[in-house]
């Protein structure tokens, strides 16, 4: 999958800059064995999700406030291409397959400046957002499920611990 995305991306004008793989270190959701101890059909398991990233026209950022708020520490681990850390529960944030709010919120220090806008266009549980609330930038979430609007809402004022949103949910919305 990752490699027809980028195939796709550069064949629509993005560039590749490189990959960062996310070991969630959870093997527990073993699903399938295929041959069970016979080499005609075994699958593979492996707990990573892989993050592709990609720039348009040249690979440097010159707009935005230019303040990082990326500590040495940070930068030093996070450019390894290599993030280990655990995944979300499902129970715990109600969606079916909900991302630590770790995982963007590297992406944004990493890639962005103090104050820039995020845009998430699947906006899911609202990690995105959480993740930019933690870091100081603006964040726009949409989703077609009208549901993961209202969770991701509800997770901004108990987790973000805001008293109000700018919410529009557009009509049509499932």
């Amino acid at each position: 999958m990752c490699a027809d995305i980028t195939t796709i991306a550069k064949q629509v004008g993005f560039k590749y800059h490189s990959t960062i793989i996310w070991n969630e270190q959870n093997i527990s959701r073993r699903t399938a064995w295929g041959s069970w101890l016979s080499a005609t059909a075994p699958y593979v398991i492996a707990p990573v999700e892989v993050i592709v990233v990609l720039y348009k026209k040249e690979w440097k950022k010159t707009s935005g406030s230019r303040k990082s708020d990326i500590t040495k520490k940070e930068f030093m681990e996070w450019t390894n291409g290599v993030w280990n850390f655990s995944g979300e529960s499902k129970k715990r944030v109600g969606h079916p397959a909900p991302f630590p709010v770790e995982l963007p919120k590297r992406c944004i220090k990493l890639f962005s400046f103090v104050g820039d806008t995020i845009l998430d266009p699947f906006l899911g549980s609202g990690s995105t957002l959480l993740a930019c609330l933690q870091t100081s930038r603006e964040g726009i979430g949409i989703d077609v499920d009208r549901k993961y609007c209202e969770l991701a809402k509800k997770r901004l004022l108990i987790e973000g611990q805001i008293n109000q949103l700018n919410l529009d949910v557009v009509a049509g919305g499932r």
